[in-house]
């Protein structure tokens, strides 16, 4: 896995989330925050998602109240969209608290085809000036797992 940002003008944000928060912070002991897309913090922020484990529970609010405080320009906000969904005082309340006017885009994940519907994401997108992707895990290649063994070698 790379992490393709190109320009050192750009700034990113990691947060994973299950029944807790984990923010990318190569810096400890300052707050998180946005950070310039150096190769070295891209280099960090490869580790980081690499050693993440997808377990426990989901609780999107905090996750989702975290990265709109670091006031971006645009969340790509990816998951499940299984239980527990965003209720509609929720979404709300996410409306409420984007003061900056960030972007929220949605990528939803699946096994097989788009359910279709009007689930939360596709909400949280319209209700954020963002567009909703989902995509199809079945249909993904094994280039993930092939540059895992590579870069174990």
């Amino acid at each position: 896995m790379e992490l393709q940002l190109e320009l050192i003008a750009h700034q990113f944000q990691i947060i994973f989330y299950n029944d807790r928060t984990s923010v990318f912070n190569p810096m400890p002991g300052q707050a998180p925050r946005l950070l310039l897309a150096e190769d070295y913090v891209k280099d960090s922020a490869e580790r980081y998602v690499r050693g993440i484990n997808a377990e426990g529970g989901t609780k999107h609010m905090p996750a989702l109240k975290l990265a709109l405080d670091m006031a971006p320009d645009v969340i790509f906000f990816l998951t499940d969209a299984d239980d527990p969904q965003l209720t509609s005082a929720e979404l709300a309340e996410i409306q409420r608290l984007n003061r900056a006017g960030t972007t929220i885009n949605t990528i939803q994940f699946g096994a097989g085809s788009d359910p279709g519907g009007d689930n939360f994401l596709i909400r949280l997108a319209r209700q954020n000036q963002g567009k909703h992707a989902y995509v199809d895990v079945t249909t993904l290649t094994d280039e993930a797992e092939s540059t895992r063994a590579t870069s174990r070698r």
